[in-house]
């Protein structure tokens, strides 16, 4: 019992970062394998771990085209720098779908050039035109037009 105690343990030592890796990081790429729209996902990430945004323009909706020249999208981009991904589900109803996407990033400032780069997690949307998947392109706001304003005067009743 003890032997197989000590096998146990030198196997987590030894492994256990690659167990890891393993389990986050070989779902993502099966299914990327087998299945077109994560195959486009991880395209996606891995353009933005590179900084190709003249690829990820490409792999955006058709709309975009309308909003922005490839010129312009790849000229606004490299303020922040994407150090790493991992696809953790994709949901598809039709032909929509999000992919719940955690990654690392930081700022490409010289004020952040010490500091560590931070985890986030992002619920990417999708669209299938066509039969291809497309990262949704949604135009920049500044309006808050989801934002629910609060009406003092309800309360009052």
């Amino acid at each position: 019992m003890r032997a197989r105690l000590i096998w146990i343990v030198a196997f987590v030592v030894l492994f256990g970062s690659t167990t890891v890796v393993l389990f986050s990081s070989a779902p993502a790429k099966d299914a990327a394998a087998a299945n077109p729209l994560a195959k486009r996902v991880s395209e996606f990430w891995d353009c933005r771990v590179k900084g190709d945004y003249v690829t990820i323009y490409d792999l955006m909706s058709p709309d975009i085209r309308a909003t922005v020249t490839r010129p312009a999208f790849v000229g606004s981009k490299g303020f922040v720098n994407y150090y790493s991904y991992d696809i953790r589900s994709i949901h598809i109803d039709q032909d929509e779908a999000v992919a719940t996407v955690y990654y690392t990033w930081k700022a490409n400032h010289p004020l952040f050039e010490k500091s560590e780069p931070k985890e986030h997690v992002m619920e990417d949307r999708w669209v299938r035109i066509d039969g291809t998947w497309y990262k949704k392109f949604v135009a920049p706001t500044m309006a808050d037009e989801d934002r629910n304003e609060i009406d003092d005067d309800d309360d009052l009743d």
